[in-house]
């Protein structure tokens, strides 16, 4: 019958549908869970000096010295650090959370986002793009999501330096992300 061969080539195709999906989401949900690996490492490390933990691969030290190095200079500048400051908007009625906050001696402020990519090499919209591409930061919305930040902080008298939004663009490799133990490979 016509019919039922149509109605079983539908249902192929729609089980090859749920197989693609679900493995797809399965990468979506590693995702976050390795970038929380990743900030947890960083804020451990921003407040009790704290070193990464042996299941993050950080070859060469390359992420711990951009922080070191942020950090360090704050502090001979005379700065303290905030990290995962939660910030509320009035006017919108919105919660965000900023990775890093530098308070500087004059009591402007800084912004840090950590951005933690599976391979930064790639396309986006259409768009191939390298870490290096500014455009990248501004497609995906990082940006705007600093200048958000920025605007709350606005909203409540703190005033921001004169190059306040900083995106730490972290490149990391990771298969199989289950757990806070799960191995991460810091690329670049």
């Amino acid at each position: 019958n016509i019919e039922t061969g149509f109605k079983a080539n539908v249902l192929k195709h729609l089980d090859l549908i749920l197989s693609r999906a679900e493995e797809t989401q399965l990468g979506y949900n590693q995702a976050p869970i390795a970038g929380n690996i990743v900030h947890d490492a960083i804020e451990s490390y921003i407040n009790d000096n704290t070193l990464f933990p042996e299941n993050i691969t950080d070859e060469n030290d390359k992420l711990l010295t951009i922080i070191k190095d942020i950090i360090d200079k704050g502090k001979a500048n005379g700065s303290i650090f905030r990290t995962e400051q939660i910030l509320f908007s009035e006017t919108k009625q919105i919660p965000g959370t900023a990775d890093l906050l530098e308070i500087t001696k004059s009591g402007e402020v800084i912004i840090y986002d950590y951005k933690t990519v599976n391979g930064f090499t790639g396309k986006y919209k259409g768009n191939s793009y390298t870490k290096t591409d500014q455009s990248l930061y501004f497609d995906k919305g990082y940006v705007h999501q600093l200048l958000s930040y920025g605007a709350i902080l606005n909203q409540y008298g703190i005033n921001l330096t004169s190059d306040p939004y900083h995106i730490i663009a972290v490149e990391i490799k990771y298969s199989n992300v289950e757990n806070e133990n799960s191995p991460i490979e810091i690329t670049d």
